[in-house]
């Protein structure tokens, strides 16, 4: 495949269980084992936030490393772009949500600290991060937000600015019962191909699986891949051409073949009919 004109993304939806490294890296390894969707080829694996399911008391430097050693061995198998979702580190005392971008070498390329953080984690002495993260594979532009990062519209508009092609987002939708998991879906899916459109990138987002974190929320598997250079129909008045998800939020994997070339003739009409600066 030629990196320059097009890209293959897989986006994680894996069962995860919270304060258990060992069982998760076992999920992950039967996500792979089990192919599912998976073609032979992959350019970017994404996962999602809090991937390893540790939290600020549940982790540690060693389960740091093995997670990030986990990561880069994926990337060495698999010759592909990791997008590391998100797990906390702990730099000189400070506790961050941050990405890891390792490259298909299993090589770090750089990392992307949370930004805009949400309920529990104010309450965990998570340190918000400030910088923003782009990246280049062949031809495309590359960023990433983590999850609550996305309702913020200024931190959009930043990437929108660099005519950003591909924007990954790592999340984790925690709902306070079950009867919400559809509503949390919805609203995601709602928002990755707004922000699509908007931006005239495609919006890469990766989720836990519809489950029960600790009772009473749940997860509601919103992993989704929204293209906007996709066409519009009448016969498709949802547009389900533009938006690749799991409806049943199962775990699962999504894989979606992305063109640059596509990509960017959308962002040249939005501008030239005016709808992006």
């Amino acid at each position: 495949m030629n990196l320059s004109d097009e890209l293959t993304i897989i986006a994680l939806q894996p069962k995860i269980l919270l304060h258990n490294l060992k069982k998760n890296l076992e999920e992950y390894k039967r996500l792979f084992q089990e192919k599912l969707d998976i073609p032979d080829q992959v350019d970017v694996i994404c996962f999602p936030e809090y991937w390893n399911g540790l939290r600020t008391n549940s982790t540690s430097q060693i389960a740091f490393s093995e997670s990030i050693q986990f990561l880069k061995d994926v990337a060495k198998e698999h010759s592909a772009w990791i997008v590391g979702g998100s797990l906390i580190s702990n730099e000189k005392n400070h506790f961050y949500n941050r990405s890891v971008i390792i490259n298909q070498k299993g090589e770090i390329k750089g990392t992307y600290d949370k930004q805009r953080l949400f309920g529990y984690e104010k309450t965990q002495d998570i340190t918000p991060g400030s910088t923003k993260f782009i990246w280049e594979i062949g031809n495309f532009r590359m960023g990433i937000r983590i999850c609550n990062d996305l309702w913020n519209l200024s931190l959009i508009q930043e990437y929108i600015s660099k005519e950003v092609d591909i924007l990954f987002v790592p999340v984790l939708t925690v709902v306070p019962e079950k009867s919400f998991t559809n509503y949390g879906q919805h609203i995601w899916h709602n928002l990755a191909l707004i922000r699509a459109k908007e931006g005239a990138m495609a919006v890469v987002v990766s989720d836990t699986a519809k489950f029960v974190l600790s009772d009473p929320y749940w997860s509601t598997g919103a992993s989704c891949i929204a293209d906007p250079s996709q066409k519009f129909t009448n016969q498709d008045p949802r547009g389900k051409n533009m938006l690749e998800k799991i409806d049943s939020g199962n775990r699962g994997v999504i894989a979606k073949k992305i063109s640059l070339q596509q990509l960017r003739e959308q962002r040249m009409y939005r501008k030239t009919v005016g709808l992006l600066a």
